[in-house]
C-alpha cells in the first residue's frame, strides 16, 4: 500500500512536472506567436489615411521674386469620406529663395538669369529631394516650428518630362521659404464655390 502510494505520488509528481513544462512551452510559444502575429498585423495594417508624407513637386514662377506653387491633386477618398487620401490634397504658394546648403550663399540670381536667357521656356519646376508633409510649412505641430527649408533641384522645363535638365548651380540647393502667400487643404465635402484655385 505504501509502495503503491509512493509510486502514485512519484508518478503524479512526474506528470505534474511534465504538465508544467508543456504548459510553459505552450505559453512561451503562444507569446512568441502572438508577438509575431502582432508584427504581422502591424505589417498588414492599412496605411494612414489621409496620407501626409511625400515628394511634392512644384512649379517655379516669378522674375523679380521667386514663388513656388504646389498644385493639388484629388486621388481617392479615405474610409471616412471626409478626406482625400492623397498627400497632394493641398494647394499652396510660397515666396522663396535658393541657397547653397554648406555656405548658405543666396543663389536665387542663377534662376533669374536663366529665366531671362531662356524666354522660350514657359515652365520651370522644382523637385524636392526630401519627403515631408506640406502641412509642416503652414500648420506646424503644436510643439514645433514650421518647416522653413527643404533640399531640392530646380529644373528648366517640366521635371517629369526633362528630369536631367537641372539648372547649373541649382542642384541640391535649399529652397528657403520667406513667406506663405496662400495655403488651403481641400476636402471632398466642401462646396466647389469655396475652393480657391488661385491666390
Amino acid at each position: 500500500m505504501t509502495k503503491n502510494m509512493k509510486a502514485g505520488v512519484s508518478t503524479n509528481s512526474r506528470l505534474d512536472r511534465m504538465s508544467r513544462r508543456r504548459l510553459l512551452e505552450f505559453a512561451f510559444g503562444l507569446a512568441v506567436g502572438t508577438s509575431g502575429g502582432a508584427r504581422l498585423v502591424m505589417a498588414q495594417s492599412p496605411p494612414q489615411c489621409p496620407a501626409n508624407i511625400g515628394v511634392h513637386n512644384m512649379m517655379v514662377f516669378g522674375e523679380r521674386s521667386v514663388f513656388l506653387s504646389h498644385l493639388p491633386m484629388f486621388v481617392g477618398l479615405c474610409p471616412d469620406r471626409a478626406h482625400f487620401e492623397t498627400e497632394h490634397r493641398f494647394q499652396f504658394i510660397v515666396e522663396a529663395t535658393f541657397e547653397q546648403p554648406r555656405t548658405q550663399r543666396d543663389v536665387t540670381e542663377l534662376y533669374k538669369q536663366d529665366r531671362k536667357q531662356h524666354r522660350d521656356i514657359r515652365m520651370y519646376s522644382l523637385g524636392p529631394q526630401q519627403h515631408f508633409a506640406l502641412a509642416e510649412i503652414f500648420m506646424p505641430p503644436g510643439s514645433g516650428e514650421p518647416r522653413r527649408s527643404f533640399r531640392a533641384d530646380v529644373h528648366r522645363g517640366h521635371l517629369e518630362r526633362l528630369p536631367e535638365d537641372v539648372i547649373k548651380g541649382l542642384s541640391g540647393i535649399d529652397a528657403r521659404i520667406k513667406r506663405v502667400v496662400h495655403a488651403h487643404e481641400f476636402h471632398p465635402n466642401a462646396r466647389p464655390e469655396n475652393w480657391n484655385t488661385s491666390c
